[in-house]
């Protein structure tokens, strides 16, 4: 099935700062939520400048650091709901999409460390919850999701992971029939070298928000190139992506396809080589142009099946594909 999701520029920002130090007994449970919400307001105020399409914020952005655990669990309604009203707000006002990590019970009343997306108007309209928990957070009652989630939106196919999950590769297998455009990830951990991996993996824009202090916040296109990051100076950042992309490998395509398509197209199309790879991104400018499109047009062959072509010709000449155990 063509998929007739629109795919285009947008503008992304990160607000990576962690959560307000938890200032001690003696605040009431209104005081420390307006405390919360009042920190957050400042936090996303100076990314809403360059209007922005989406908006990403930390894994449990609003649980104060250094909270103890009966505090954090008693203030979590009161919290969330806040938290809801705040961000719904900003996305109203803003037009904009927000994603932001926080503790949300279920249907059944179980508590999970999720992710969430509020559209332009500020309704929900997925949630996704932490599939590969720490131990230590089930001491504070939370419970690991069951699948993982994508939404489509006015600029391609969202996906999330949060924090730990980046360790464990067999999500990204359970990502990867479902062709995310664009990767979130809330967090209070890097992960590193993993980022790429997971944006290479899945040939997914990979927008991390990392709430913790001298880690960077950083956006990451589908071959795994850092676009922008925040820095020492300032814990957000704000940058373009074009979700209108393919990532293709170099055999068969440099010589004759990539040259063609650029020599007809010129500036309408990108061809970004991160080098060391293999694998170069194409770009199409024009929102009413899929890359497809172009790659069709050119005899252009995707990664995926470029990939699937080679195991398949390797399988012929007696090489069996045998499953690999990856701790």
């Amino acid at each position: 099935m063509v998929s007739t999701l629109t795919r285009r520029e947008i503008t992304v920002a990160s607000v990576g700062n962690p959560p307000p130090r938890y200032p001690g007994p003696g605040h009431s449970e209104d005081a420390l939520v307006a405390t919360m919400m009042d920190f957050w307001r400042q936090q996303i105020e100076p990314v809403l400048l360059d209007a922005p399409d989406l908006v990403v914020l930390p894994e449990l952005f609003d649980r104060y650091d250094e909270c103890p655990l009966d505090v954090v669990v008693g203030l979590r309604p009161a919290m969330l709901a806040a938290s809801r009203e705040m961000l719904a707000e900003v996305a109203r006002e803003h037009r904009c999409y927000v994603a932001p990590g926080w503790a949300v019970p279920d249907a059944d009343g179980d508590w999970h460390n999720s992710a969430s997306l509020l559209d332009r108007s500020g309704v929900e309209i997925a949630r996704y919850d932490k599939l590969r928990l720490v131990p230590t957070e089930f001491e504070y009652g939370l419970l690991p999701g069951r699948e993982p989630v994508v939404v489509d939106t006015d600029f391609g196919r969202v996906g999330f992971a949060l924090c730990f999950d980046l360790n464990f590769v067999e999500l990204i297998e359970l990502h990867r029939p479902l062709q995310p455009d664009v990767m979130l990830f809330p967090s209070r951990y890097h992960g590193g070298l993993m980022q790429a991996f997971w944006a290479n993996q899945l040939r997914s824009h990979f927008i991390g928000s990392v709430g913790i202090v001298n880690l960077t916040s950083e956006v990451l296109s589908p071959v795994g190139h850092r676009i922008a990051g925040s820095t020492n100076y300032q814990q957000w950042v704000t940058t373009k992506i074009n979700t209108n992309c393919a990532v293709v490998h170099l055999d068969n395509n440099r010589a004759g396809p990539l040259q063609a398509l650029k020599q007809a197209r010129g500036a309408a199309v990108t061809i970004t080589d991160p080098g060391e790879l293999g694998q170069v991104l194409i770009t199409s400018h024009d929102s009413e142009v899929p890359v497809a499109d172009l790659m069709a047009e050119f005899g252009i062959e995707g990664i995926a099946d470029y990939l699937a072509r080679s195991r398949q010709v390797n399988q012929q000449a007696g090489t069996p594909a045998r499953p690999v155990s990856l701790q």
